[in-house]
């Protein structure tokens, strides 16, 4: 009788292995499957984030070609120096740039032009994920730079205010 409890309580803990396995396995099947599309997704939204500053640089440029220094977003948006890239920039519709302080939908641009036009410095800030997303940045020299908010706090778009 002790031998048949001590082989039904083994078949029993088999049982219940094989059930956590199986579930263990099907769990990360399903994390991986998921995973690949928020990567992608990532990709995508930093490419767009990318080439949306790599337009901004090449307008800055065209802008102080003709006006002899670099100028605010505005400026530059309105100007001729845009219309051009925007007939000639490949893909420029995937971007839906706009004039203002959200230059692509999702994130924040700051444009930053030194005294006289001489310089300039450009942030582009995701404020989708609790404003801890990718930034880019660049300025006159053309090099662009990406980054991330260290230890990511939410950020509440108001100056001075930070919720942990």
């Amino acid at each position: 009788m002790r031998r048949s409890l001590i082989q039904s309580a083994g078949a029993c803990v088999l049982i219940l292995v094989t059930v956590l396995v199986v579930a263990a396995r099907a769990h990360q099947a399903q994390v991986t499957v998921t995973t690949p599309d928020k990567a992608v997704e990532a990709a995508r939204i930093r490419d767009k984030a990318i080439e949306a500053v790599r337009l901004i640089n090449a307008a800055e440029y065209d802008y102080r070609k003709n006006a002899g220094h670099f100028a605010s977003w505005p400026e530059v948006y309105g100007s001729s120096a845009v219309k051009e890239l925007l007939r000639t920039w490949p893909n420029i519709g995937e971007l839906s740039l706009a004039g203002s302080d959200e230059v692509i939908p999702g994130f924040r641009l700051t444009l930053l032009v030194g005294e006289e036009g001489g310089a300039y410095s450009v942030a582009l800030r995701e404020m989708q994920g609790n404003g801890c997303g990718i930034s880019v940045f660049s300025d006159q020299s053309g090099l662009i730079y990406e980054g991330k908010v260290v230890d990511c706090p939410q950020i509440v778009d108001r100056p001075g205010v930070l919720v942990r």
